[in-house]
């Protein structure tokens, strides 16, 4: 196409990817377990988590929080990351919960549970962005400036 000195306005349209697939989880009765995936797209994807299946109508951001996690929360939990271009399913992360001593109290404290959100840098209640996204969010600002160059 000739360019005759008209503006032109050029739309990169890239179906999704996903960079950083969500992660197992285990976690002790009644504490937090956060899923995130890291995806890509233009025009940005919309997300769409999923547990065992069937999906989670209130779960449609990057991450999906799960409070105060009961053994009905136990279970493979997938996000399906689209826009206007296509969609991908990311793959299954198991959510578990750790095992509880029973029997009688012997006065010595069980250590704590190992293995959940806390050691993921990714936080277990919302905090800050995990570096994985901020450099991927880094490289998507520089890679849409070179587009408009």
């Amino acid at each position: 196409m000739a360019d005759t000195g008209n503006s032109t306005i050029r739309v990169f349209l890239d179906s999704p990817r996903i960079l950083g697939h969500p992660e197992n989880r285990i976690v002790a009765t009644g504490a937090t377990a956060t899923f995130t995936v890291l995806a890509i797209g233009a025009p940005n994807p919309a997300y769409q988590w999923q547990k065992d299946g069937e999906i989670i109508s209130s779960a449609t951001a990057y991450s999906h929080i799960i409070t105060n996690v009961q053994q009905a929360d136990v279970g493979a939990y997938s996000v399906l990351v689209s826009n206007e271009m296509g969609g991908i399913v990311s793959n299954t992360a198991t959510l578990t919960i750790t095992a509880s001593t029973s029997g009688t109290n012997t006065g010595t404290t069980a250590p704590p549970p190992t293995g959940d959100d806390t050691d993921k840098g990714g936080g277990g209640g919302g905090g800050a962005p995990g570096l994985l996204y901020l450099v991927a969010l880094t490289i998507l600002a520089a890679l849409r400036r070179l587009r408009t160059a």
